[in-house]
């Protein structure tokens, strides 16, 4: 679980980067939300399509499907990661300036 962690906090750097690189691009939050909606359904997608496939009787795993499964936990590890410092920034951002 930590070593998972420890690829998963590079990643989030980055998706946290892209967060805020499209809070300045874009002209609201609204749209940060969608786009992290996005993402967030695509990954909602391809566990549910994992889960699916595993389950099914008979099934056995292919040559890369560990790899996938890795890379996809690290993912979502990530992008959970970075969208928790960003709501918690945001949050901060907001009891701090809109008050004046």
């Amino acid at each position: 679980m930590f070593d998972i962690l420890l690829f998963a906090l590079p990643l989030a750097f980055v998706f946290l980067a892209l967060l805020l690189v499209a809070t300045i691009l874009t002209s609201s939050w609204r749209w940060v939300a969608i786009s992290v909606l996005i993402v967030s359904g695509l990954l909602t997608w391809a566990w549910l399509d994992h889960s699916i496939i595993a389950s099914a009787t008979g099934s056995k795993g292919e040559a890369g499907e560990a790899l996938a499964l890795l890379l996809l936990t690290i993912s979502t590890w990530a992008l959970g990661i970075a969208v928790a410092v960003y709501a918690a920034g945001l949050a901060w951002w907001k009891a701090r300036f809109d008050n004046r």
